[in-house]
């Protein structure tokens, strides 16, 4: 369709307040980084912006609406403080009172994620669409000079789908990474049920990973980092952050339990003091503990600083490292305490299985299962460093100008490899432990057998 487009945007129209200049206290929170009730009423409420902000005879009756991210960020989605009329819609449906037969949003970060919030759409009856400041910027500033002078351009308004082939593979690897940790779970759950006691370190992760399938699949079918919830949740952009960090905590806790059980069994001959479970236990929960503090860096930095002060993309940026800075030393510890208690334990049961061709068949598994979930931790630290090198592409367009599909390597990395590890590295900590207890169970059922047939014969 072809309509007369028109920059109507309070904080535009303001002299492009607290984006290009600084925003009046009066109309901030104390600490600036935030709109106040009263800023909130002026920049936020169409039919308050229209009489004191719009020059006179403004209209955008019949006319397509160009807006800056602004509005959706301090009206929408508030950042530090509630939405305005705690409903993050409401911005949008007072400027639809004036008639406008579209919107388009121009996002400093990744546009097309931004189209399935309550922010955008939310009982909107008119098009809302999404694009990119960064290749548009010239545009809306020529939209904003011309009709300044009382001209408004006419162009073309098309639907954008050149992103949704990434979007979708994204969704379908994500979907994939689900059924990898339900089948984790589900395998956790038929090995649990054999156990005679629940009373062991074994039982503790398998009874964690049941659980973590459970959380991390439901995650990954609701929402994907970088395109945002695939369909319309209802979910705001804060809930989706936090979602989008949880993953990766719940599944390092067990790595370094199942390498400190190592240790613990290739150091000690005997039973070990109970000291030892204690101290197991005690890294166990600080590990997640930490892991949470850690990744969920970004949501918190985000929503206790907003944008004002250092704008979205900084913000973002800003961060997105902070949490990189604070995860990858205990990714990088986890896979030293991985290859020294394993490497011990394996030493330990290769030596014993000189006598005992069960064994040594126990020992050969662990050892490709040992070797594979390095290769998913060390994944998990490569990925981590291509996204700290690569931040500021991390939320970038997924088109160019041009309108062609065009993502950068950072966000394949983040889309199509990082959910896998994830779910892969959860999934081989319960194989081994599967592997573990069934070959003891093994031994036993021998054992007592054994024992068994003595008895006749001496009978």
């Amino acid at each position: 369709m072809s309509a007369e487009i028109v920059l109507a945007d309070a904080f535009a129209l303001d002299g492009f307040a607290g984006l290009l200049v600084l925003m009046d206290p009066a109309y901030t929170t104390a600490d600036g980084k935030h709109l106040n009730p009263v800023g909130q009423e002026r920049y936020c409420n169409a039919t308050s912006w229209m009489q004191q902000i719009a020059p006179p005879g403004f209209s955008i009756a019949g006319r397509w609406v160009f807006q800056t991210s602004f509005p959706w960020n301090l009206c929408g989605q508030g950042w530090g403080v509630a939405p305005w009329q705690g409903d993050r819609s409401a911005y949008m449906k007072s400027l639809v009172a004036f008639g406008p037969i579209g919107v388009t949003i121009f996002f400093q970060t990744t546009p097309s994620k931004y189209a399935t919030f309550p922010e955008t759409c939310k009982d909107i009856p008119i098009p809302v669409t999404s694009s990119s400041i960064g290749h548009y910027q010239p545009m809306m500033l020529n939209v904003f000079g011309n009709q300044a002078g009382g001209t408004f351009p006419i162009i073309q308004i098309e639907d954008e789908k050149a992103g949704e082939p990434f979007q979708f593979g994204s969704l379908m690897v994500y979907y994939l990474a689900a059924m990898i940790a339900l089948s984790g779970g589900a395998l956790a759950a038929v090995t649990l049920r054999k156990f005679k006691s629940f009373n062991s370190f074994a039982a503790m992760i398998l009874g964690y990973e049941i659980m973590a399938s459970i959380v991390r699949s439901t995650i990954y079918i609701i929402d994907q980092p970088i395109v945002g919830p695939y369909f319309y949740m209802n979910m705001d952009l804060i809930t989706d952050q936090y979602l989008n960090f949880v993953p990766l905590p719940i599944g390092l806790p067990t790595t370094f339990l199942t390498s400190l059980i190592w240790l613990k069994f290739s150091a000690f001959r005997k039973t070990p003091p109970r000291a030892v479970d204690a101290v197991i236990i005690f890294v166990f929960v600080f590990v997640l503990a930490f892991g949470f503090w850690a990744n969920l860096t970004w949501p918190g930095y985000m929503r206790d600083n907003g944008i004002m002060k250092g704008g979205v993309a900084k913000q973002t940026e800003d961060a997105r490292k902070l949490t990189i800075a604070r995860t990858i030393p205990i990714t990088i510890t986890a896979i030293v305490i991985f290859l020294i208690g394993n490497m011990m334990w394996l030493a330990k049961l290769s030596s014993i299985a000189k006598t005992s061709p069960a064994l040594a068949k126990v020992a050969s598994k662990c050892l490709k299962i040992c070797s594979l979930q390095l290769v998913f931790l060390t994944l998990q630290v490569v990925c981590s460093v291509v996204v700290s090198n690569s931040i500021e592409n991390i939320f970038a367009p997924l088109c160019n100008a041009e309108g062609v599909i065009d993502p950068f390597f950072i966000q394949y990395v983040t889309c199509y490899i990082d959910p896998i590890t994830e779910s892969c590295c959860g999934f081989s900590q319960v194989w081994a432990i599967t592997v573990l207890s069934s070959s003891s169970s093994s031994s036993s059922s021998s054992s007592s057998s054994s024992s068994s047939s003595s008895s006749s014969s001496s009978s």
